[in-house]
C-alpha cells in the first residue's frame, strides 16, 4: 500500500491534527478438491480489505471499511465524517505505536497448480483402499498485512500456508483429518493415516453406563472446553466485569501441572505485530495453575492500569483483545496417557462450541470422535453420548498432559489433557 506512504502530505493538509491508522489485508488462495467421483477441481479466490481509524483532537472516533484499496482517500473522508459526528469517548488510548519493518516468509512460491494436484495425488495413493474415499483437498494460502500509523509506522509482513484435509467412511462412520503449516508442507501420508485412524477406532460401537470417566481432551476438543478459561483471562471481560478470574491475579484457579501462555511468536503460529502496529510478545498467564496475567489491548491496559500485552485484535472496535496463539505443553507421552486408561473417553473434536457457558463455566458437548478406550486401547465409538462438566472446574483436577502438541489446526499450540468429566449416554 504504497499510496499512504507516497501521499502522507495529502493526509496531512486534508485531516489536520488527527490521529490516524490504517490496517490493510490482501488474500488469495489456490486449492484443488477432489470427491469419490474422481472429479477434481481446482480453484483461485482472493480479498482486500482496509479499515481507516480516526481520532479527532476532542477524542471524537470514527472508523470506516474499504474493499477497494484504490479508493483509500474515501475511506479516509468517511471515517474523518463519522468521528465529527461521534460522541466523545471516556477512554480513548491514543495511537502511539512507531515501528517500521518488514517480513517477507514465502516457503511455497513454487508450490503452484501442478503441485496441488501432485500432492493430491499423494494422498489418494497413501489411501489406496483403506477406507472409501469422502473428499480430500489441498490449498496454498498467500497474505499480505500492512498497518500504518500517523506517527510513521510503516509494516508489511508477507506470509503464505500450505493445508490439506480428507474425510473418508461411509454412512455414519467416518474418519478425518487436516493440518495447514507456514514454514513447511503438510505430511499428506500422516493426515491420510489419521484420517483412517479415526475411522477405524468407528468400527466398533460400545454402549457404555452414564457416570464420571476419565477423559482426553485433545487439540482442538480441549480448545473448545477451555473457552471460559481464555475469555475469563482477556483483559476486555475483567473491563466488563464479566470474567469468572476479575479480582484472582496470583491466585491458584487450574491444577499445578497447567501452564498457559500466549505465544504468537510461535515457528508456525505467529503473529508479528498486533492490530495497533505493535510488535507481539510472549505472555505467560497462568503458571503452574496461578494466574501470572491477563492479555489487553491498548484501551484495557489504560482502564485496568496494566501493562499492554499487545493482544489488540481490531483497528476499529475498542476494546479488542484476542489471543494470538494460546499454548500449553506437557510432559507425558500420549501412548502412556491411553495405556494408563482403564476405562475412559478420547475427544478429537466437540460441538456445538457455541453452547459452552463462557460465564458459568459449564458444557455439554457431542462430538463426531466419542472414541472409548478400556484397558489402554481404543474400543470403538459411542453414539448419542454427551460430556458434561464445567471448565473451571474441570481443569483443576488434571492427571496428565502430553509433551505431543498440535500446532498445524489452526491458532493455538495445544496438548493432549487427561483429566475427568460426567458422561451420559442413551
Amino acid at each position: 500500500m504504497s499510496a499512504l506512504e507516497i501521499n502522507n502530505s495529502y493526509i496531512k493538509n486534508n485531516f489536520k491534527d488527527v490521529e490516524w491508522e490504517a490496517l490493510i489485508n490482501k488474500t488469495s488462495s489456490e486449492s484443488v478438491r477432489a470427491d469419490n467421483k474422481d472429479i477434481e477441481t481446482p480453484a483461485k479466490t482472493s480479498s482486500t480489505n482496509m479499515v481507516v481509524r480516526i481520532i479527532l483532537p476532542d477524542k471524537r472516533v470514527g472508523a470506516s471499511f474499504e474493499s477497494n484499496i484504490n479508493n483509500w482517500k474515501d475511506c479516509f473522508k468517511r471515517a474523518y465524517k463519522i468521528a465529527k459526528l461521534s460522541v466523545k469517548r471516556t477512554i480513548c488510548p491514543n495511537i502511539s505505536s512507531f515501528n517500521s519493518f518488514k517480513k517477507t516468509l514465502l516457503d511455497f512460491k513454487d508450490y503452484k497448480e501442478d503441485e496441488l494436484f501432485e500432492s493430491l495425488d499423494v494422498m489418494r495413493s497413501e489411501l489406496d483402499k483403506k477406507a472409501t474415499l469422502i473428499s480430500l483437498g489441498v490449498a496454498k494460502t498467500e497474505s499480505v498485512t500492512e498497518y500504518y500509523n500517523h506517527n510513521g509506522s510503516l509494516i508489511s509482513i508477507e506470509n503464505d500456508s500450505a493445508g490439506c484435509s480428507i474425510s473418508v467412511g461411509k454412512g455414519s462412520r467416518v474418519g478425518y483429518a487436516n493440518s495447514a503449516l507456514k514454514n513447511n508442507l503438510p505430511d499428506f501420508k500422516a493426515v491420510v493415516e489419521e484420517a483412517v485412524q479415526h475411522y477405524d477406532y468407528s468400527k466398533n460401537k460400545v454402549r457404555i453406563v452414564s457416570r464420571d470417566y476419565p477423559v482426553m481432551f485433545a487439540n482442538e476438543a480441549l480448545l473448545v472446553v477451555m473457552q471460559p478459561i481464555l475469555y475469563s483471562l482477556r483483559g476486555n471481560t475483567v473491563v466488563e466485569k464479566k470474567s469468572n478470574y476479575s479480582q484472582r491475579m496470583n491466585e491458584k484457579v487450574l491444577s499445578s501441572k497447567i501452564t498457559l501462555a500466549d505465544n504468537p511468536l510461535h515457528k508456525e503460529n505467529f503473529s508479528l505485530f498486533d492490530s495497533e502496529g505493535n510488535k507481539t510478545k510472549k505472555t505467560t498467564l497462568v503458571e503452574k495453575g496461578v494466574i501470572k496475567s491477563f492479555i489487553h489491548d491498548a484501551y484495557t491496559s489504560e482502564a485496568l492500569n496494566q501493562p499492554n500485552t499487545f493482544n489488540s485484535s481490531d483497528v476499529v472496535v475498542k476494546p479488542s483483545v484476542a489471543f494470538s496463539n494460546p499454548e500449553i505443553i506437557g510432559n507425558n507421552k500420549l501412548s502412556s496417557m491411553i495405556q494408563a486408561t482403564d476405562k475412559g473417553f478420547l475427544f478429537y473434536d466437540l460441538y456445538p462450541e457455541h453452547v459452552v457457558n463462557n460465564i458459568t463455566g459449564d458444557f455439554g458437548l457431542n462430538s463426531s470422535s466419542f472414541f472409548y478406550v478400556e484397558k489402554g486401547e481404543v474400543k470403538g465409538i459411542v453414539k448419542g453420548g454427551v460430556v458434561t462438566g464445567n471448565s473451571f472446574e474441570v481443569f483443576k483436577k488434571v492427571e496428565s498432559i502430553s509433551r505431543e502438541t498440535r500446532h498445524d489446526l489452526g491458532s493455538f499450540n495445544f496438548p493432549v489433557i487427561k483429566t475427568k468429566a460426567h458422561v451420559l449416554t442413551q
